[in-house]
């Protein structure tokens, strides 16, 4: 599925563009939608915006959490891909920061290990697009899973807002 993968989650209120609000959104995919986009590798993901200053200047963060559905192959931050690895099942992480950018909101990896535009953000709903985004484990410049379900062609995830107890334990960088 190369056109929409919609995971449960919502962003702000506003249009594309905005700065995101601070929130929660997540989504966790059944059987029947994932036998209906076999392409899709995400199973659930949580997606949470916190506001932090940064020398006097109050930005916007976002903690990303994906558990993939199925083995995919894996990309070094050098962008070189690797054999077949195994995530299926494994939960990952990786903490971006949100700008606007080119007057679109993007929240992008540190070390060039990608971004997602924000697309939409209306009531409940948000949905993100990437055609490059690295999540792994260790640090921001260590991800090595890419969420796009076919390199360098875009994504996009829609998810819904849930309450802010959803994403306890994502991690931020200190205010």
């Amino acid at each position: 599925m190369r056109g929409v993968i919609c995971l449960t989650a919502a962003l702000c209120a506003g249009a594309a563009g905005a700065q995101p609000e601070a929130g929660c959104y997540t989504r966790v995919y059944g059987e029947r939608h994932m036998a209906q986009n076999p392409d899709q590798v995400v199973a659930a993901m949580r997606l949470r915006f916190s506001p932090f200053d940064e020398d006097g200047m109050l930005k916007m963060q976002a903690s990303l959490e994906a558990i993939f559905a199925k083995d995919v192959r894996g990309v070094f931050a050098d962008q070189s891909q690797t054999a077949e690895s195994g995530p299926r099942g494994k939960v990952v992480s990786q903490h971006l920061l949100c700008r606007k950018e080119d007057g679109a909101a993007v929240c992008r990896i540190e070390c060039d290990g990608g971004a997602f535009q924000i697309l939409m953000q209306e009531d409940d709903v948000l949905e993100i697009q990437t055609d490059h985004l690295l999540i792994g484990e260790g640090d921001a410049c260590e991800g090595y899973y890419s969420l796009d379900e076919e390199y360098g062609v875009a994504t996009t995830y829609r998810l819904f807002r849930t309450a802010d107890e959803a994403c306890e334990g994502l991690v931020f960088y200190e205010s």
